[in-house]
């Protein structure tokens, strides 16, 4: 959880944030940081305008990257800024630029690991 905006608190499914760019603040304090990158598993309860919001208000927040993944789809959405964005498609990889230091991350491999919530309540 982080506070990307005054007053707006982002809880993002997924976040990597450099360890020179975390602030120094008290035990249970909210951090006033975006992420480098952020990362959403979209589904059916996301509206579009929603997350058009929320996109903008990441990229004016500081955070330097962010993927839009679709299960339903198998695809990804990866953006560095609000209009600039490079589609993804099963088979495909994820690249974290110079905000992830990692070369490629397979789009099924993510897929793979995320544990949804409509699989976790049949499980139940």
């Amino acid at each position: 959880m982080v506070e990307t905006l005054p007053n707006a608190v982002r809880i993002a499914d997924g976040a990597s944030i450099r360890w020179d760019r975390v602030p120094k603040t008290g035990a249970g304090s909210i951090p006033a940081i975006a992420p480098g990158l952020a990362v959403e598993i979209l589904s059916e309860a996301n509206p579009s305008a929603e997350m058009e919001r929320k996109l903008c208000e990441d990229f004016a927040a500081g955070t330097w990257m962010v993927w839009y993944v679709e299960r339903a789809t198998c695809s990804a959405r990866v953006f560095s800024a609000p209009d600039r964005r490079e589609q993804v498609v099963e088979g495909g990889g994820l690249r974290g630029g110079e905000v992830l230091d990692v070369c490629e991350l397979p789009l099924g491999q993510l897929l793979a690991a995320v544990e949804f919530p409509a699989e976790r309540s049949s499980q139940q």
